[in-house]
């Protein structure tokens, strides 16, 4: 936490650190990924998350890595906008 608040230029007023609910060493991998299927750049821009080819090539990304990746995944995305655009976007196409 403290390397966060650092970061963030803030102090919390209350914080809370739970080690007890996942084994950081075996059960955390946190990454970034650049490019999807066809080499499509993954850049989530105001300009670029637009199109259909990013969504399309988002979605299939994080549909091939949940199905491989044993317990589920955590995604942020940038905005709750765009979330629900590509939640939308992939309940009608995928």
């Amino acid at each position: 936490m403290s390397s966060f608040q650092f970061e963030l230029g803030v102090q919390f007023g209350t914080s809370l650190e739970a080690p007890h609910v996942i084994n950081v060493e075996s059960q955390l991998w946190a990454g970034v990924i650049h490019s999807g299927p066809g080499n499509y750049p993954l850049n989530a821009s105001y300009k670029t998350c637009e199109g259909y080819g990013f969504q399309d090539a988002l979605g299939t990304s994080l549909e091939k890595i949940c199905k491989v990746v044993p317990g589920g995944c955590l995604v942020f995305f940038p905005s709750y906008k765009l979330m629900d655009k590509l939640r939308n976007r992939w309940s009608s196409n995928m």
